[in-house]
């Protein structure tokens, strides 16, 4: 990826129950997804697939495990994912490999890998899952987490393929309403970066002292990570230190230009930010994030030497990810899923021979495509009717004894207590017919 900025809190995640003796609980920095935040993830993950799938992106997967080398060289050996935060081991046949703290290598690899410069260019993918970096767990920060990610690789670098991968990523903000700000900024390339980063090393040496310790290390290291801390001391150095839209060669201003143009054409706003820089070695040129009040939800930007760096021909190459946990942290827990949800009725019996042929009824009832909920292992038709209740579904199916040697149902309205006794033969009708009454 693309780095999802934790530089600004979220609300803490409900307390967990207290642990039980013996009881083995999750690994420090996981969770489990449930209920009703799981339909969130979903949600979210879905609209982002519809985005990307109209702006002609096709789906792809790739490993979870990758060689360690991929990240070393694809995303910099510098950087704090490969340094501080990869879940890097050996296995038994003396490979080392590592879960992936990123989309990008491995789907470039792939590009090469599977020759997919021959299926047409540019190559559109995208693909989403889990992945993985050994960060410090806080809230809104997760040690196993969710990313959608889109690349468009190949053919050439115009500048439209940045417009459109924001646009892309825009739509899908647009979708779920969440208030976000798109920063961008170009980072050159290797023309114009080299003078650049010497103005920089030569500012920040001036002011060394005042540095903190990760900083000091990226002088040496990454200086253009040096824009990017967000620690008070060093965030007050970066407003008088040189900026990289004024030291831009003039293709690269040409190009930034050209990108800004398509996105005013598009009706997209932005506002530029010269210290934005990103996370990963491989940019140049145009990087940006979608930004809200917890943090960055969502980033990326042009990387036309990351094949290069992995042992291929140069490519140019353009891509981003958003964070389906940050979004959903932004959506917040009382969010609504628009849409309706097709509306289940609930089977209740009366009775053991009654408790088969409610088991038959729902299965009917399923294959018609109608939602069931039961509580069949309840024995007290009370009990099942107060689960009916509670869950706020509209109809009950009840079968009693003589409903089941009838070969009947009876139809209850669950808020007013009418019910109306129905042949088998008839339900899926009768049932269908009702709950299209309650829609309307």
């Amino acid at each position: 990826m693309r780095r999802v900025s934790n530089d600004v809190p979220v609300p803490a995640p409900p307390p967990r129950p207290p642990k039980q003796e013996g009881m083995p609980q999750s690994v420090k920095g996981m969770r489990d997804i449930i209920a009703d935040r799981f339909a969130l993830h979903a949600y979210i993950e879905e609209v982002a697939k519809n985005a990307m799938r109209a702006y002609q992106f096709t789906e792809i997967d790739v490993p979870v495990v990758e060689a360690t080398r991929l990240y070393q060289r694809g995303s910099g050996e510098t950087t704090d994912i490969v340094t501080k935060e990869l879940y890097a081991f050996e296995t038994r046949g003396g490979d080392k490999v590592s879960l992936r703290p990123e989309f990008t290598p491995g789907i470039a690899r792939a590009y090469v890998e599977r020759g997919m410069s021959r299926m047409g260019l540019p190559q559109r993918v995208f693909t989403a899952g889990p992945l993985f970096r050994h960060d410090k767990p806080q809230a809104g920060r997760y040690r196993q987490f969710t990313q959608v990610d889109a690349e468009i690789i190949g053919g050439t670098s115009d500048p439209v393929y940045d417009a459109q991968t924001v646009a892309a990523f825009y739509r899908v903000f647009a979708t779920l309403k969440v208030p976000v700000t798109l920063e961008i900024n170009s980072i050159g390339d290797r023309v114009c970066r080299p003078g650049y980063r010497k103005l920089l090393v030569a500012y920040y040496e001036e002011h060394r002292k005042q540095l903190c310790e990760d900083c000091t290390r990226r002088l040496e290291t990454n200086p253009l990570r040096l824009l990017d801390c967000k620690e008070p001391g060093c965030k007050k150095l970066r407003e008088n230190a040189p900026k990289m839209l004024d030291k831009l060669c003039s293709p690269c201003s040409a190009h930034f230009t050209e990108v800004m143009e398509y996105l005013e054409e598009l009706g997209i706003p932005c506002s530029l930010n010269p210290y934005l820089v990103r996370g990963l070695d491989y940019y140049n040129r145009t990087v940006f994030e979608f930004v809200h009040e917890i943090g960055s939800l969502a980033g990326g930007g042009r990387y036309d030497y990351l094949l290069e760096t992995l042992g291929s021909r140069p490519t140019p190459a353009v891509g981003a990810a958003l964070g389906v946990d940050r979004i959903a942290d932004a959506l917040g827990d009382r969010y609504q899923i628009p849409g309706k949800k097709p509306k289940a009725v609930f089977v209740a019996h009366a009775g053991e021979k009654a408790k088969k042929c409610a088991l038959a009824l729902s299965e009917t009832l399923i294959s018609a495509g109608i939602p069931v909920r039961d509580a069949l292992a309840k024995d007290s038709l009370k009990a099942q009717l107060k689960t009916a209740d509670k869950d706020g579904l509209p109809l009950a199916l009840i079968v009693g004894q003589k409903e089941a040697f009838d070969k009947s149902a009876i139809i209850r309205e669950v808020r007013t207590g009418l019910q109306e006794s129905f042949p088998i033969s008839r339900i899926v009708e009768e049932v269908k017919r009702r709950l299209k009454d309650s829609r309307e």
